[in-house]
């Protein structure tokens, strides 16, 4: 089977893969920065070289996410060779390709939430997302988590050692922010506000799960989904246990990508 790439350009970070044979053999995940365009082609470079690939070996390429548009690599992967996809049906693949029997994937990124029903063969029947502000989403977990100066990756293992939730009601990032900084000044603990962070975004994303309705089997991808504690909070709100895959759940909408660009060569 000949290689193919497959790119997920999102607002804060672009996710590639290198499929050969519906076998990701290289991946990498970058930020996109203020240039996705550059970012994109940075990405390009680097899964050529991990793969150890040349340019000429790379025979489809299918591009997805916020800034999938933007994506130009040359006169031989740039123009009608590049096929452009949307996230959904491009998670729906992926989903389908790291669980067969999944049938719904909640997809919690940095800025959006997506949740989306889909059929055996990967065409999307029911789809819903967050509007685009961030507080349901990974950017908030970014955020809260420099609040308690705090790596992002930590805040979920530091929510299992607490001993009470501390409430987070602010809705906004920003005034979120606020509402940590005054509880750290009180005296809370850093692992009940985390515990606290971490449970206000599964109540968030079960507001929007639950509006759709599930159907099984469901798996999440993401950032946010590598949290264990917002997945604990979020299967205990929504009454169901999310099924385990093999593959990182952040290039899930890459893989998608990578597998519409294979089918059509």
């Amino acid at each position: 089977m000949p290689f193919v790439i497959g790119m997920d350009v999102g607002l804060v970070a672009i996710k590639g893969v290198i499929l050969e044979d519906n076998h990701n053999i290289a991946q990498v995940i970058k930020e996109t920065g203020v240039k996705p365009a550059l970012a994109a082609k940075a990405c390009y470079d680097e899964l050529l070289t991990k793969a150890n690939l040349s340019h000429g070996e790379i025979k489809g390429f299918g591009v997805t996410g916020w800034g999938a548009k933007r994506v130009s690599l040359g006169p031989d992967l740039s123009g009608p060779d590049l096929k452009i996809k949307s996230e959904v049906v491009c998670l729906a693949k992926g989903a389908i390709w790291a669980l067969p029997t999944s049938r719904t994937v909640v997809d919690i990124g940095a800025q959006i939430v997506k949740v989306a029903r889909f059929s055996e063969n990967a065409k999307v029947k029911r789809f819903d997302q967050s509007d685009k502000c961030a507080a349901g989403a990974g950017r908030f977990l970014d955020i809260m988590s420099t609040a308690l100066e705090l790596d992002v990756a930590r805040l979920g293992k530091i929510g299992a050692s607490a001993s009470k939730m501390v409430e987070i009601s602010s809705q906004c990032s920003v005034f979120g922010e606020s509402e940590i900084v005054s509880y750290l000044n009180t005296g809370e603990k850093i692992e009940d506000i985390a515990n606290g962070i971490n449970y206000s975004i599964a109540k968030r994303v079960s507001t929007i799960v639950m509006r759709l309705g599930l159907e099984e089997d469901i798996i999440v991808t993401g950032g946010v989904a590598q949290n264990p504690e917002v997945i604990r909070y979020l299967e205990n709100m929504l009454g169901t246990e999310f099924k385990r895959y093999n593959a990182n759940p952040q290039v899930i909408g890459a893989i998608g990508a990578a597998l519409f660009a294979q089918e059509i060569l």
